[in-house]
Parts: structure tokens; C-alpha cells; sequence
């Protein structure tokens, strides 16, 4: 997902890329498949709702305890980039990557970015 066109950042503190990623590694020995990312100003947001509205397997909406994959957005308030001043510019997207199929996840969320752009 780092290497997407459009994303400015991977927001998990599993990755190395993760300026928490010690604290992590310190605290936990296993993740999970709840994470976001940033994706770049330059979007728009008829762009990125069309993308999102065309997934198949990824559903729009928070996590209520199922094992469907979800997807949506967060706006970044001042008030939330003051718990994280380090966030880019840019669209919070929050997924939850459910229980289908790992390969079939992957190549839903590359029909995504794809139609980004």
C-alpha cells in the first residue's frame, strides 16, 4: 500500500515505516487487520467516493464486531491533528480487512486505487 500513487502514508504501528513501530514491537507479538491511510490532497472527493462506492468486497462503514471488510473516512479536524501533528495533508481512510480472502482483498483494494487515477 506505500507504494500506491496516491498514498501519503500507511498508518500501522506494525510497519517498520512506523515512527511507533518499537513500541510495538516491545508490546506485541501479532497485529491485526485494522489500519489507515492518508491519501494525497490532490483527490477529490467525488474521486475517492466513487472508488470506494465501486468496491465489491469492502463494505462503507465502522466495525460493529463482524467479519466483513470495511472502509471509510475520517476528516482530520485541527483537533484531531493535535493528537498527531505527524499526519499529512489528505484523506484518512480506515480499513478493517475481515475474514475473505486475503488474495481477493488485496486485488479489491487495487481495483480502489486503480480508480483513483
Amino acid at each position: 500500500m506505500e507504494q500506491q500513487k496516491y498514498v501519503e502514508a500507511v498508518l500501522h504501528p506494525a510497519l517498520e515505516s512506523s515512527p511507533d513501530h518499537e513500541i510495538f514491537k516491545r508490546d506485541f507479538t501479532g497485529s491485526c487487520g485494522l489500519f489507515g491511510f492518508v491519501l494525497s490532497p490532490s483527490l477529490s472527493q467525488k474521486v475517492i467516493d466513487e472508488a470506494a462506492n465501486n468496491l465489491s468486497l469492502f463494505h462503507i462503514g465502522a466495525s460493529w464486531g463482524g467479519f466483513e471488510s470495511l472502509i471509510t473516512q475520517a476528516v482530520l479536524t485541527p483537533q484531531m491533528r493535535a493528537f498527531a501533528p505527524d499526519l499529512p495533508d489528505g484523506y484518512l481512510m480506515r480499513i478493517y480487512a475481515g475474514l475473505e480472502d486475503c488474495q481477493d482483498l488485496l486485488a479489491n483494494l487495487q481495483e480502489f486505487f486503480d480508480a483513483l487515477g
